[in-house]
């Protein structure tokens, strides 16, 4: 670590307005950016969906290589299990690619006009095609000046995820701030955003052809799967639904708001692993003894992985086994014996998946609640750190408020 004497003059350190600055901006670019995707998608814009972008910026690339691993592993292991269906898989991917990623078909407007009819009276209306205007210069154009804009904001989130970087390797995870780590996340959302409106605009193979029309309520449950995870504005109807209630709630309210809560992030760390480092270190001190050599908790939780993995190998060929006539005593031992693996790998599971309840739970239950509570807590964070606060034992003035003179060269090329 270098010497931080020199590094933060008062005169050349970062401020609360520079600070505050870098924020609004980062978030007004991040929600148009988005909402430029929504609007070349043919997606309403008048939705909850820019908010939930706007509090949880990492939702679009978890949701969108969720998708897209779904899509070719139910590819690979269709074709795997039939070869000769393989023509038949390539149709449903291609069906499935369409409704994760290309824009849906624009409505065509239809025109009435009155004939005249032979007699020379007016006769019964009827449907013409509108004459098309010769917009195709000013589209062009729009369309030019939109991909412009678009390579900018991309070229603005790369530069910010450079220069978090760069302050990383220079002086450490110390000169990170809470406002560095949000404009982070922002910046690696509208990052993924920009990739997906720079393919529609340029009309990469792949991004031409029109989505499916699937009724989100009464459609096929794998076409739902996929616009659930394209951010279909309709999976958020009840956008209001503080609390979830199964009888007169949303499931996909519900869901929507989970996997917003589960993308999130606290001061620059995934709330699932900030979760998980909590939890199971917790587990594993209260029930392995402390007195004497024991194993170490990767050790712990490597050999409960083993012995569940076991457990389901032994369940799985009691199953399979053939039934016989056997006696009392033999059926009551292999009885007994499937019974403790059951009971075992319940216990087991239980055991591994416990520290993800703290998610889950507080997640259905009020998914808005839990993503409000961390932002909240977030800026409880920011106003408590230099230069928003008096400098602290536990939050030094440097390296945190250094200035990049890289970031000024940078910034000034935009």
């Amino acid at each position: 670590m270098s010497d931080f004497a020199d590094l933060c003059p008062l005169d050349e350190s970062r401020t609360s307005r520079e600070l505050i600055i870098k924020l609004v901006v980062a978030h007004l670019t991040g929600v148009t950016v988005f909402c430029n995707l929504v609007s070349l998608r043919n997606d309403p814009l008048n939705s909850i969906e820019p908010i939930l972008f706007l509090f949880s910026p990492l939702v679009v690339p978890v949701q969108t290589t969720i998708g897209l691993a779904f899509m070719i592993f139910e590819f690979v292991v269709n074709v795997i299990k039939s070869p000769s269906s393989i023509r038949e898989q390539g149709r449903l991917l291609d069906h499935r690619w369409r409704l994760l990623f290309c824009p849906k078909a624009e409505p065509k407007p239809k025109v009435e006009t009155l004939e005249m009819s032979q007699d020379g009276f007016l006769g019964m209306p009827s449907e013409k095609k509108p004459a098309r205007p010769n917009l195709d210069g000013g589209s062009a154009w729009v369309r030019l000046g939109s991909t412009i804009i678009t390579f900018g904001t991309l070229f603005h989130c790369v530069a910010t995820i450079f220069l978090y970087n760069r302050r990383i390797e220079l002086h450490g995870k110390e000169s990170l701030t809470v406002a560095d780590n949000r404009c982070f996340e922002i910046a690696v959302g509208s990052g993924v955003v920009s990739i997906l409106s720079i393919a529609l605009l340029l009309r990469f193979p792949g991004f031409t052809q029109p989505a499916p029309e699937v009724d989100y309520k009464m459609g096929p449950r794998e076409d739902r799967f996929y616009l659930f995870f394209r951010g279909d504005p309709r999976r958020c109807d009840r956008w209001w639904q503080f609390i979830y209630i199964k009888e007169i709630g949303s499931d996909s309210t519900a869901d929507t708001f989970l996997w917003c809560f589960l993308s999130s992030s606290l001061n620059g760390t995934s709330i699932v692993v900030s979760i998980a480092k909590f939890t199971y270190p917790g587990l594993y001190e209260g029930l392995v003894t402390q007195e004497g050599d024991h194993i170490s908790m990767y050790d712990f939780y490597r050999n409960l992985v083993i012995i569940v993995a076991i457990l389901i190998f032994i369940i799985a060929l009691f199953k399979r086994r053939p039934q016989k006539d056997e006696t009392a005593w033999s059926i009551a031992l292999l009885s007994l014996v499937a019974l403790s693996s059951l009971a075992l790998l319940v216990f087991g599971t239980i055991f591994l998946l416990y520290p993800f309840l703290f998610l889950w739970f507080p997640g259905m239950l009020s998914g808005i609640g839990s993503i409000l509570f961390i932002r909240i807590k977030e800026l409880r964070m920011l106003l408590g750190q230099p230069p928003f606060a008096l400098a602290s034992d536990e939050f030094p003035p440097c390296p945190a408020l250094w200035k990049d003179p890289m970031a000024e060269y940078i910034w000034s090329l935009i």
